[in-house]
């Protein structure tokens, strides 16, 4: 009763503060949120697919470009540069209020060809496969048990010819010591919640887990599930260290 459960905070960010908890940047925050900021978030969505893309199809040659998934989807931010670029794309995610935001920001931009489906953990709601399937700032916020069986379903619904692009944390360039308070405080909300006193927040701010991968285990899921070419980009974000990795079904059309 004491510990924190992800999905019901994930929530809470959706319906009280969405845009803030997609980047964890604090002039993202509703009383401080403008149309230029929400703006600008979409543009860094763009970068983002942009330079995945770039990069698996420097790897692994051209993706077919008829169906994408955004794993995690938040409030679109990812979605509606993928509507751009594929001909459908589905987003899906566990709270249903930043499914609602997401909707909202595919109708003021036109993206049209976007279905969204709320989420758990076997993907049970996604009955189709896709060329390109993307997960960013997302499996580091759900426990590690639970995030491999999402990377074993996700890939289980990749296409031949296909890419996945996951993104994971696996350390943090800050203290242990940082590291185990924040266990501490995933399992025991009332020392979140003196925390976030303490740090000047408010004191039922949601917790955001961060939660460390192993490397070795991902890679060992996706040969299991026949993935046969990888790739990887090293990514930082604040003290969070991990990589993109990007999992292809099929052969290459490009030497690495």
């Amino acid at each position: 009763m004491f510990g924190n459960d992800p999905d019901r905070d994930w929530e809470r960010f959706g319906a009280e503060d969405p845009y803030y908890s997609v980047l964890n940047t604090e002039a993202y925050r509703r009383p401080l949120l403008d149309d230029e900021k929400i703006a600008e978030i979409f543009r860094s969505g763009e970068n983002c697919i942009n330079g995945f893309l770039r990069f698996a199809e420097r790897h692994f040659g051209e993706i077919p470009r008829h169906s994408a998934l955004e794993h995690g989807c938040g409030v679109g931010r990812l979605l509606v540069s993928l509507s751009r670029k594929f001909d459908t794309v589905t987003g899906v995610d566990v709270s249903p209020s930043m499914l609602r935001e997401a909707q909202e920001q595919c109708a003021r931009t036109g993206s049209g060809n976007v279905s969204l489906l709320l989420a758990d953990d076997e993907l049970s709601r996604v009955d189709t496969s896709f060329d390109f399937i993307v997960s960013h700032l997302v499996l580091q916020h759900i426990p590690v048990r639970r995030g491999e069986v999402v990377i074993q379903q996700l890939l289980r619904r990749l296409n031949l010819g296909g890419v996945a692009a996951l993104h994971f944390t696996f350390g943090r360039s800050s203290s242990r010591l940082r590291h185990t308070i924040h266990l501490f405080r995933r399992n025991f909300r009332p020392l979140h919640y003196a925390g976030n006193i303490a740090s000047g927040m408010r004191w039922n701010e949601p917790l955001m887990q961060t939660n460390l991968y192993q490397l070795e285990k991902v890679i060992g899921i996706a040969t299991a599930e026949g993935i046969g070419e990888m790739a990887m980009y090293p990514m930082q974000y604040g003290d969070h260290v991990g990589v993109m990795l990007y999992l292809h079904r099929g052969p290459s059309v490009h030497s690495n």
